[in-house]
């Protein structure tokens, strides 16, 4: 959470989290599926379904990537 923490506060209007950033390869809901998966799945193998790096998935996994997205999405309409 080191990096998106910091450009949001220098770059209010920069922060391109999640799909808003153009680069992204997965969607919200694929996010959500794989923090589920790797409950009952290798991180490997996971990554394979997705076609995505292990490393990748190990940093969605530990909210390094996406630590915007709440699994609960009841939540997220509450606080928005």
């Amino acid at each position: 959470m080191r990096g998106w923490y910091k450009s949001i506060h220098r770059h209010p209007k920069w922060p391109f989290l999640g799909i808003s950033n153009g680069a992204h390869k997965l969607t919200e809901d694929e996010v959500i599926s794989i923090r589920h998966q790797v409950d009952t799945m290798s991180q490997r193998s996971v990554a394979k379904l997705y076609d995505i790096s292990q490393k990748q998935v190990w940093k969605i996994v530990h909210r390094i990537n996406w630590p915007h997205l709440m699994e609960n999405k009841c939540l997220t309409q509450l606080l928005l």
